[in-house]
């Protein structure tokens, strides 16, 4: 974790991630909670599409639940993860993403994250999240056991008969662009349902204060299986959870607390994340560092190892390839590649480079070529051949 820390509260244990889709890219992701197998419920949580939405609209939900839900001898019986979706704040891809192919999204996510069974503990979506999580059920409805979605949009409810699990949904019926009317249509075509209505005029934090306990009520009310937290002892240090393959790590506390772009900066994440930062002797953190992968720099070659290269491969007649002897005729056709600096017949070129393949066929080399340089020899090869 570059420039980060672990989370001093050891329960909760929050940190981001990476999670390498094979469709969708790169997906940034919050988590929390302790998972040791996929018996222990994951939760999955889906931001809406407003242009400063991301995984962290939902860290103080993912907090009141943690602290619900363990104490100092106890961990959670949830694991949470809240991701970006494809084209917000850290994450890959195409912003239209979510709303067009939710069910094929979600449902790689899910098999990232659980990789055995293919499924989730429960799906929860905000907004534009809500309608894909809706969306997805309705495609793929074995993804989740659970519903739970607040001031959802709520398109064409009638296809939501379909979707058979138990769902927690919550209407603010103040909110006339996510309308009352049709969550009462919702409600009717999703029968096992536990459903709320607000006024955020008259009480404007009923989600917050109400939202992480409906959901334990709904789980509480349907759930026909074991929901115990896991025993600690006393004196026992908590052993960290490996991840998935396809999860590789981005960062510590301050990466999951710290608000990146136009992601806005909520209360309670800075109250923690400035206490944090002074309980770690007021040490700094750039953000910009938190959310990229440390690249190495590339060695730098001085002058007195070019002059030795390039006395090398002036006299080299032998293609790296096929180790055929490359004459005087026709070593202006042939190819050295800029980056391993291999050479190649004009024979091994015409057989092995494809515009769309950026790899050395020299057997063995890691080295890549870029797409522009590749464009530049096809050209130069087509010129020669006419």
């Amino acid at each position: 974790m570059f420039g980060d820390y672990d989370d001093p509260v050891q329960n909760f244990y929050r940190r981001t991630v990476y999670i390498h889709t094979p469709s969708y890219g790169k997906i940034f992701a919050r988590i929390a909670g302790h998972r040791y197998d996929e018996q222990q419920k994951c939760i999955l949580l889906v931001h809406g599409s407003g242009p400063e939405n991301s995984s962290m609209y939902w860290n103080d939900l993912v907090r009141r639940l943690l602290l619900a839900t363990s104490s100092s001898s106890s961990l959670s019986p949830y694991y949470f993860v809240a991701i970006d979706c494809p084209g917000y704040c850290h994450s890959d891809g195409d912003k239209q993403t979510i709303r067009s192919y939710p069910g094929a999204f979600i449902q790689e996510i899910v098999d990232c994250i659980s990789p055995t069974t293919h499924q989730v503990y429960c799906l929860v979506g905000s907004s534009q999240g809500a309608a894909a999580v809706f969306n997805a059920l309705v495609e793929k409805p074995m993804m989740s056991s659970f519903l739970a979605v607040q001031d959802p949009v709520s398109h064409d409810p009638q296809r939501f008969v379909c979707i058979k699990q138990p769902a927690l949904l919550m209407y603010d019926i103040d909110d006339a662009g996510h309308p009352v009317s049709v969550g009462r249509l919702v409600r009717k075509y999703i029968p096992t349902n536990h459903y709320y209505e607000f006024a955020s005029s008259k009480q404007p934090k009923w989600l917050e204060q109400n939202a992480h306990l409906k959901l334990l009520q709904l789980f509480n009310d349907y759930n026909a299986t074991n929901t115990s937290s896991l025993q600690l002892k006393a004196s026992s240090k908590i052993s960290l959870p490996s991840l998935p393959a396809c999860m590789s790590v981005a960062g510590g506390i301050v990466s999951y607390l710290s608000s990146y772009d136009r992601e806005p900066f909520y209360g309670y994440s800075a109250k923690e994340l400035e206490s944090i930062l002074s309980a770690y002797e007021n040490q700094s953190v750039e953000n910009n560092d938190l959310f990229v992968e440390k690249i190495e720099p590339e060695p730098v070659e001085d002058e007195e190892s070019r002059v030795q290269r390039l006395a090398a491969e002036s006299v080299q007649t032998e293609c790296d390839l096929c180790s055929q002897h490359i004459n005087s005729n026709e070593m202006s056709k042939s190819l050295r590649l800029p980056d391993c600096r291999h050479l190649l017949c004009y024979s091994c070129c015409c057989a092995t480079i494809k515009l769309n393949s950026y790899e050395c066929p020299v057997v063995g080399c890691s080295y890549g070529t870029s797409s522009s340089f590749l464009t530049a020899i096809i050209i130069s090869f087509t010129l020669l051949i006419g």
